[in-house]
């Protein structure tokens, strides 16, 4: 298959056509309980492997998650990724999408538009955080794609960090999926989808 081909069909991906050809096919199609997000940001679809993190109300290894980068990934070692020589280093860096279990905490918001910016800066392709973030107006008027419960405008206490065992590279589940580090995540207007394969209109299975 033409890699240029098979790229540029997952970059103009829609859920909706990917659950159509793939619903069928033991791909592990999973779709997350649909209206328990929102969009921010002026990237309305971003897809990519998963790297996750559990925290409760702190937010500091989400900073550093962020700040490191796609490169830090914990499953960035695997000889199964399928990003796994140089040439494919900068499409890895595009192509993942941080995963945030914040265990859907109503007290406080785990991201506001500084980290927003480290998303764009350090080439994640987006967030999905099962939580609240802050400074909607601003995150709008960036280049990312978050997907969040809400907004909040208290921002996260540094108190927990250790109390509540902040994690990274681990199962989480919500929003009736399991989101497994390595594992695939499409979204887009139409809601939120997650494979244990890279999905395309091209590579169908059956």
């Amino acid at each position: 298959m033409d890699t240029t081909t098979n790229n540029r069909s997952r970059r103009s991906f829609q859920t909706a056509d990917l659950c159509d050809v793939h619903i069928a096919s033991p791909q592990r199609l999973q779709v997350v309980q649909p209206n328990l997000f929102k969009s921010y940001g002026k990237k309305t679809s971003f897809h990519g492997k998963i790297e996750t993190i559990r925290c409760f109300e702190c937010n500091t290894l989400v900073r550093q998650v962020l700040d490191q980068g796609p490169s830090s990934c914990s499953w960035s070692g695997n000889s199964t990724s399928s990003y796994s020589s140089a040439a494919d280093d900068e499409e890895r860096k595009a192509t993942v999408v941080l995963v945030v279990d914040g265990g859907g905490s109503q007290r406080c918001s785990l991201l506001g538009d500084i980290l927003a910016s480290m998303v764009k800066d350090h080439g994640w392709s987006g967030v999905v955080m099962n939580g609240y973030i802050r400074d909607s107006k601003a995150i709008n008027e960036m280049d990312v794609g978050i997907k969040a419960l809400g907004t909040h405008p208290l921002k996260s206490s540094k108190e927990h960090q250790h109390s509540m065992g902040s994690k990274r590279g681990i199962h989480v589940s919500f929003g009736g999926v399991e989101f497994v580090p390595g594992h695939y995540l499409y979204s887009d207007e139409d809601g939120i989808i997650v494979s244990e394969r890279d999905l395309s209109l091209d590579n169908v299975v059956v």
